[in-house]
């Protein structure tokens, strides 16, 4: 399953954040982005259960997470 997460962090702190997602497994870039959202990450876990460990666990834990929206890929 490949996912998208966008996320909001503390003011000052996205670079930080970027750098911190990068380390965590299934997670394929995490970028700082201009616009509504200050991190963009790209993600490929196996299950639904391996997606919401990677969201509640890990990224949403990450210091200077805000807030976050997940969209799942679909095949077309």
């Amino acid at each position: 399953m490949k996912v998208y997460v966008f996320v909001n962090t503390r003011i000052g702190e996205a670079a930080s954040v970027v750098k911190a997602l990068r380390k965590i497994p299934g997670v394929i870039s995490a970028d700082a982005a201009i616009g509504p959202y200050d991190v963009i990450v790209q993600a490929e876990v196996a299950n639904p259960k391996a997606l919401s460990d990677l969201l509640l666990f890990q990224i949403q834990v990450t210091p200077g997470v805000t807030n976050t929206l997940t969209c799942l890929v679909i095949e077309v």
